[in-house]
C-alpha cells in the first residue's frame, strides 16, 4: 500500500470515529427522552416519609405516591388510594385527575363525585383549564 493510500485510510478512520462518537453523543431531538418512569419511581426509603406527609395533609406527597404506584410500581389500587388522598388534601392537579378516574368507573354516583372534584379544582383557582376541560368533556353544566 502506498503512503498516500495509508494516509487516506488513516484520515478516513479518524473521521469515521469522530462522526460515530458525535452521533452517539447528540441523538436527534426526537430520540431524546423528555421524562420517563424512572422520574416517578421512588426509593424505598422515601415512601414511609411521603406516606406520613400525605396522611398529615400534604397533597404533593400523596400525588407523588399516586404517580409512583401508577406508573413505576404498577399498583392501580395503591395509585387510586393515594390519588384520593391527594385530592382530599387539596391538590388541584389530583382533584382533576381523580375526577377523570371516577368518571371512567362509570356509575352514576362516581360521575357525581367526579363532578364534585372537578368543581373543587375549579374553585381553587388553580388548574382551571383542566377542570373546565373535564366539565366540558363530560357534559357537566
Amino acid at each position: 500500500m502506498t503512503p498516500a493510500k495509508t494516509n487516506l485510510l488513516l484520515v478516513f478512520s479518524v473521521l469515521s470515529g469522530i462522526l460515530m462518537a458525535t452521533a452517539d453523543a447528540n441523538p436527534p431531538a426526537g430520540d431524546q427522552p423528555v421524562a420517563g418512569v424512572q422520574d416517578l419511581q421512588l426509593r424505598a426509603k422515601e415512601i414511609p416519609k411521603l406516606k406520613r406527609d400525605a396522611l398529615s395533609g400534604s397533597g404533593e406527597a400523596a400525588l407523588r405516591l399516586s404517580s409512583h404506584f401508577e406508573f413505576a410500581a404498577l399498583d392501580a389500587k395503591q395509585a387510586d388510594y393515594w390519588l384520593a388522598i391527594a385530592a382530599e388534601n387539596g391538590d388541584p392537579t389530583a382533584q382533576v385527575n381523580y375526577a377523570y378516574a371516577l368518571a371512567r368507573r362509570g356509575s352514576a354516583s362516581d360521575k357525581l363525585r367526579a363532578n364534585f372534584w372537578a368543581r373543587r379544582a375549579l374553585d381553587s383557582g388553580k388548574n382551571i383549564d383542566a377542570a373546565r376541560a373535564f366539565l366540558n368533556e363530560n357534559h357537566y353544566p
